[in-house]
């Protein structure tokens, strides 16, 4: 019976921990034009070496050997960790940003098409929800690219986004255990 009650709760458990990293996440990014390109790097670097210590300590529990693909994944991940402190890499990350959103923002406007046409669903209020987000995700994108002023608060309207959505995310749960 214990063993049935863990197993229930481990969902709940990475889904919150997903919810926190997402808020965390956010708040980051919000805050990205006060900190240092130094600092950023720091913390994203340390948080890619933490996940690959996990990731190392996960491939040692399932197969008692550091050389599985999970235990070589994690030294890539490590690697790349420390290197991104090294040489403080998170200009990188606020590079890649107005392309990930433009990628989003494409597949939530397809994903709303498909979801009125192919899944017959008539289902208007999410179709809506997902066709407004994803057209908001494209057109920031694209101003963050080719918008000469915009492109200063890519981390703040990244940090929003980020902690829009693990609010949303934050809600929904709640919303699901209260049933």
């Amino acid at each position: 019976m214990a063993k049935a009650s863990t197993q229930l709760k481990k969902p709940y458990v990475t889904e919150l921990i997903a919810i926190a990293l997402l808020i965390v996440f956010g708040i980051i990014f919000i805050t990205a034009d006060y900190m240092a390109d130094d600092v950023l790097s720091w913390i994203f670097g340390s948080i890619l070496i933490l996940y690959a210590i996990l990731l190392l300590a996960q491939s040692y529990a399932e197969t008692r050997s550091l050389t599985s693909v999970t235990g070589i994944l994690s030294a890539f991940i490590g690697a790349f960790g420390v290197l991104f402190i090294v040489r403080n890499l998170a200009s990188i990350i606020f590079a890649y940003i107005p392309y990930m959103m433009i990628f989003i923002g494409a597949y939530l406007i397809i994903d709303s098409i498909i979801l009125i046409t192919s899944r017959r669903k008539n289902d208007y209020t999410m179709f809506s929800i997902e066709l407004v987000i994803g057209i908001a995700s494209l057109v920031l994108g694209i101003c963050l690219i080719f918008v000469d002023d915009f492109h200063k608060y890519t981390s703040l309207i990244f940090g929003i986004i980020l902690l829009a959505i693990g609010a949303y995310n934050l809600i929904m749960f709640m919303f699901s255990r209260r049933k």
